[in-house]
């Protein structure tokens, strides 16, 4: 399932069918920001057409071959305690050369030691765009994160997903809604609801909406039972990361 998530490709636009669900803590990249936490990273980095970043990068040895190619378009950001209780650290999201196109972009680590941002790991193919911080029970953050993501001839998916960032591409998969019109069998509209809290900071739950499921016309085929309409799903923030409920 892993290797399936990292070659989904969201074809363009992050969101075409669905619609984000979590309270994303990621933000724009301002240029003053971008100066300040990708001096490590960049050679120079200026706005390219008013829209996008453009960071021409350095090769520092340490990080070859896990490094983004040239150039790299950083875009949202998010600052956490992602390495340790007392770290600051810093996420970065963007498309890199390197990618390829079903790749869809990747995310770059970083940690401020002495004042400087020090880059650590990038990651193609792991995509940290819309995501939220959920607080361990030892004080350390992980991302709590979403994405649309499509495969020709598959449908969509809405997928759910943590990150724990001092595992470099560590991805819990936790939880997805998938839209087809056709398996060859069957046709179905999946969709996910709002994280709601039930704990603060301790549970969560997210349902699972099918209100659409239909055999295909004029095709015979041994059709599972229906998925049930809404199925809730519970989740316990852990010393190890997120736990499912039973």
């Amino acid at each position: 399932m892993l290797l399936l998530f990292l070659a989904m490709s969201l074809w363009g636009a992050d969101w075409l069918v669905y619609r984000p669900k979590l309270r994303s803590e990621t933000k724009a990249l301002t240029l003053p920001e971008a100066q300040r936490l990708l001096d490590g990273v960049c050679q120079s980095i200026a706005w390219e057409n008013r829209r996008s970043l453009l960071c021409e990068t350095r090769q520092p040895d340490h990080l070859k071959p896990q490094w983004p190619g040239s150039p790299f378009r950083p875009a949202r950001v998010v600052y956490g305690h992602f390495l340790g209780q007392s770290s600051d650290d810093a996420v970065v999201s963007g498309q890199s050369s390197a990618e390829t196109p079903l790749q869809a972009g990747g995310t770059l680590l970083l940690t401020r030691r002495g004042g400087t941002w020090i880059p650590l790991w990038y990651e193609g193919g792991l995509l940290a765009k819309s995501c939220q911080k959920l607080l361990r029970p030892d004080g350390r953050e992980i991302l709590l994160c979403e994405r649309e993501a499509s495969s020709n001839g598959m449908g969509r998916w809405h997928m759910l997903y943590a990150l724990d960032l001092r595992e470099q591409g560590k991805i819990q998969e936790l939880l997805e809604a998938h839209t087809f019109d056709s398996n060859l069998c069957w046709g179905q509209t999946q969709t996910l609801t709002p994280l709601t809290w039930i704990r603060p900071r301790r549970e969560f739950s997210v349902g699972l909406r099918t209100p659409a499921f239909a055999p295909v016309p004029e095709i015979h085929c041994d059709l599972p039972p229906r998925p049930r309409r809404l199925v809730t799903h519970r989740f316990a923030i852990t010393h190890d990361g997120v736990a499912q409920r039973k």
